[in-house]
């Protein structure tokens, strides 16, 4: 059994995988987790261990295709959306290798690469990010208000769905309870 929350000893503070989501049991939040992975696939397992942030630009190919790329984004793991900005950035780059008419394994041109590998390079700081858990402030009183924010534009659009809880000093306290993007 894994158990969470705020009054926990220090010797459990490993972060833990639960339905695919990383959470950090000593401070209840949801945190994320970055897999780059570049090395060729052997029965459907990369032959080499995923890259550390040190490593990162210095290990990224010279040479980036379609594939390559969207092998990666699908492995950016987000059921929630709290990263959606951050991934519809990739999808947008996605949408441009396309728009180019660019084949599964042809190389993406200079400017392209280089937007993939700032990206990339980027990905290590969603390690930094942390969502709690729960969605219901300590001193949060009365019921919560619901509140939800969408967006368009000619690139993508979204939905974010907040919570509201009035706390007993008189201030307010917000949470992100889920958000989707789409291009």
């Amino acid at each position: 059994w894994l158990y969470g929350g705020l009054g926990l000893t220090e010797s459990s503070s490993e972060m833990h995988q639960v339905l695919g989501v990383h959470w950090l049991a000593s401070e209840d939040v949801i945190c994320f987790k970055a897999a780059l992975n570049f090395s060729p696939k052997r029965r459907n397992i990369r032959t080499e261990p995923d890259l550390i942030q040190s490593q990162v630009p210095e290990r990224i190919p010279d040479t980036l295709t379609r594939r390559v790329v969207l092998q990666q984004v699908m492995g950016i793991f987000d059921p929630y959306g709290f990263i959606a900005p951050f991934v519809l950035l990739a999808k947008s780059y996605l949408r441009e290798t396309w728009t180019l008419c660019l084949g599964w394994d042809d190389v993406l041109p200079e400017t392209m690469y280089n937007k993939w590998r700032t990206f990339f390079t980027s990905l290590f700081e969603v390690e930094t990010l942390k969502f709690d858990r729960c969605m219901k402030h300590p001193q949060a009183v009365g019921n919560p208000t619901l509140i939800l924010l969408s967006d368009g534009s000619e690139i993508a659009y979204g939905c974010a769905a907040y919570i509201r809880w009035a706390l007993e000093d008189g201030s307010f306290w917000c949470c992100l309870v889920m958000a989707k993007c789409r291009i």
